[in-house]
């Protein structure tokens, strides 16, 4: 496919994550690149978001890093497929239900994941678009931005009461 100057998000969290990958590997684009038989530009211009890729290339490129993780593998994998019209509104109304009907769950495993697994890739949403962060130095920011706005935070459920008394006197 040719190159484009205005990547999808998930375009862009897939190259960031390939760069990752790569990086974490310590090899270079010219390194990466020689056993999938891939020049470094055209492996930049994957992780630049600039074009999309292919399931069995992922597959390829995470072979080339030695990555072990099967999971992160796919979901990568994943990414690479088209959407269908109509995906937005099933998958919103779809993650809405799960969200009501799992709450508590939902809500101690964020606590845990990001207490002891700390993070690994951050997207920033803002009006000028997305930026990635995955360096330590900026994850390491990022975390102690949650840190403070975590002890700042009312409780769950304190959170609820306020919100619930608010909407009464609306």
């Amino acid at each position: 496919m040719p190159p484009t100057n205005n990547p999808t998000l998930r375009q862009r969290r897939l190259g960031a994550e390939l760069r990752k990958l790569r990086e974490r590997a310590g090899l270079t684009a010219k390194g990466a690149g020689e056993p999938l038989g891939v020049h470094q530009t055209r492996l930049s211009v994957i992780e630049t978001r600039r074009t999309p890729v292919s399931a069995d290339r992922i597959h390829s490129m995470a072979h080339a890093c030695v990555c072990p993780d099967a999971a992160l593998i796919d979901a990568l994998a994943a990414m690479t497929g088209r959407r269908s019209r109509g995906w937005w509104e099933e998958t919103t109304n779809h993650a809405r239900a799960l969200f009501w009907s799992r709450q508590h769950e939902i809500e101690h495993r964020v606590t845990h994941r990001i207490k002891h697994q700390g993070l690994d890739t951050v997207q920033l949403d803002t009006h000028h678009g997305c930026e990635f962060l995955y360096t330590e130095a900026q994850l390491n920011e990022y975390r102690s931005v949650l840190d403070r706005m975590e002890s700042n935070a009312l409780k769950p459920a304190e959170s609820r009461d306020l919100i619930h008394r608010l909407a009464q006197e609306t």
